[in-house]
């Protein structure tokens, strides 16, 4: 109801005016403040975040982020970070056998893992980590110009096959191709960092 100065005395009226102006100049503050959170991601980019429909074919889709020491990598199509050098599980330097975990085990090491002097890392869903595979290219098959190191051979997934709950997807990075091995069998870890948990949530 529209209130005017016939339904009040003059200092009621302009009692009324003042606090309704101050409440649209607090609401519209909030509403800058809450946009500006949901399309800026403090230290990696600002703008809208990447909705995952623009291809980027050349090396500056990759950045090495230095607030991580270097040891994380942003990827500008998909706005996720990855760790720069995965699977080295023992920290030996070496990506070998015994860097190879189960999925079980894989999980918990995502979850625990600090990258970067950061911890809030995880197994990757089978649709981001297909994401990052390159078909024109093999050994790795990742795109031209990744600044990725140590790469291996067949990494977790955090997405269970659909057909068979005992099973989980893995990708072969050497030529680009993705399977369903027991959950108990070994593979490789390779973490990755969102401000969400992704197409299909942990």
């Amino acid at each position: 109801m529209k209130i005017t100065r016939r339904d009040i005395n003059e200092p009621m009226y302009r009692t009324v005016v003042a606090i309704r102006n101050i409440t649209m100049k607090i609401l519209a503050t909030l509403l800058v403040m809450t946009t500006t959170v949901m399309v800026s991601v403090p230290g990696t980019h600002a703008g809208p975040l990447p909705a995952w429909d623009t291809l980027i074919n050349s090396p500056v889709r990759f950045k090495v982020l230095a607030g991580f020491n270097g040891a994380a990598v942003l990827d500008r199509e998909t706005g996720l970070v990855w760790e720069r050098a995965p699977g080295n599980t023992d920290e030996d330097r070496d990506i070998d056998a015994d860097d190879a975990k189960t999925w079980f085990a894989a999980q918990d090491f995502c979850h625990q893992t600090r990258v970067g002097n950061r911890n809030g890392w995880r197994l990757p869903t089978v649709q981001e980590l297909t994401s990052l595979l390159d078909p024109t290219q093999n050994s790795p098959a990742l795109p031209i110009g990744h600044p990725f190191v140590n790469i291996g051979t067949n990494y977790w997934t955090a997405t269970t096959r659909a057909a068979n709950p005992d099973t989980a997807w893995t990708v072969e990075f050497f030529v680009g191709s993705i399977v369903a091995p027991l959950k108990t069998d070994l593979a490789f870890v390779w973490c990755v960092r969102s401000g969400n948990s992704g197409p299909e949530g942990q």
